[in-house]
């Protein structure tokens, strides 16, 4: 959880769009809630926290399946989604 922790904070660091954002802390919940799985070099998975729905990750595109995304990404083409973060986070464990 510490080393979670830190990594997190790295990528706060790394991404200063991300700072006090509340879905950094819900990214760390999937990686630790084994809701992301890695099906390609830059490909997962990641499940919803609220359903089954799985939503597609492609971290070479910076792209994502989830509504939040889809709904930011006209605006920020790489919107930071729990989704996204939470799979660089899985890279980084």
């Amino acid at each position: 959880m510490k080393r979670l922790m830190e990594l997190g904070r790295l990528i706060v660091l790394a991404y200063p769009i991300l700072l006090d954002n509340p879905r950094v802390g819900r990214a760390m919940q999937l990686v630790m809630q084994k809701k992301v799985k890695r099906v390609g070099l830059y490909v997962f998975y990641a499940q919803s926290q609220y359903s089954d729905k799985q939503y597609r990750v492609d971290l070479e595109k910076g792209t994502c399946t989830c509504p939040d995304y889809e709904d930011h990404k006209d605006e920020h083409p790489r919107w930071p989604c729990k989704h996204r973060i939470g799979c660089l986070l899985f890279l980084l464990r």
